[in-house]
């Protein structure tokens, strides 16, 4: 009889987290999303204006922050809208076109780089949108072989070259590779691996 109780506690238990779900983030992934906060102020975001709610509060639940969606059912980071960080307004690529508004960056002696490694602790991640960045290139690209759930990643409107292919072909679960308006030059793979429209 107590074993009958114990199971169908056990069974309420499960099914009760699966319809309320995870509430919270994990707490790797609200200290990675900290993380990535403090690196684009290092890259001269306007990082308090743009994650305004990410903040250091250990009971602030990371999966309401803006930019940021989770998984209602495991409270997992999918998808990450880190677009247009500067917040121009237009943002500095229209129409598939490149439209260099002033201090886009040339001249500027410090390229942009990310490093890759800060998108780690995300697990699910599925989504990844880093366009209208100025983005120059990786400076690790060693954290993109562990999104292994990642299907989109939107790198429209950005500054980088043919070079990022060598580093994005270890992407094998991405269905879309969206690198228009960047300074791509030179053939293709013929395969569709590669979008660039």
């Amino acid at each position: 009889m107590k074993m009958h109780f114990l199971k169908l506690f056990l069974l309420n238990l499960i099914l009760l987290s699966q319809i309320h779900g995870q509430k919270a983030c994990f707490e790797e992934e609200r200290i990675g999303l900290l993380e990535l906060k403090s690196f684009a102020e290092l890259q001269g975001y306007e990082s308090d204006q743009v994650f305004h709610s990410w903040v250091g509060d250990p009971e602030s639940d990371c999966c309401g922050w803006e930019r940021v969606t989770c998984n209602s059912t495991t409270g997992r980071v999918i998808q990450l809208s880190l677009n247009n960080l500067r917040e121009q307004d237009p943002p500095p690529c229209i129409d598939h076109h490149i439209v260099y508004p002033i201090g886009f960056g040339f001249g500027n002696p410090k390229p942009k780089l990310w490093n890759i490694t800060l998108f780690k602790p995300f697990k699910e991640l599925r989504l990844v949108n880093l366009s209208n960045n100025e983005i120059d290139g990786w400076s690790q690209n060693q954290g993109l072989l562990r999104l292994e759930e990642l299907v989109t990643l939107d790198l429209t409107c950005n500054k980088f070259t043919s070079d990022i292919l060598q580093s994005l072909n270890s992407l094998t679960s991405i269905k879309n590779l969206i690198l228009r308006s960047n300074l791509l030059e030179g053939s293709f793979p013929a395969n569709g691996t590669y979008i660039n429209g």
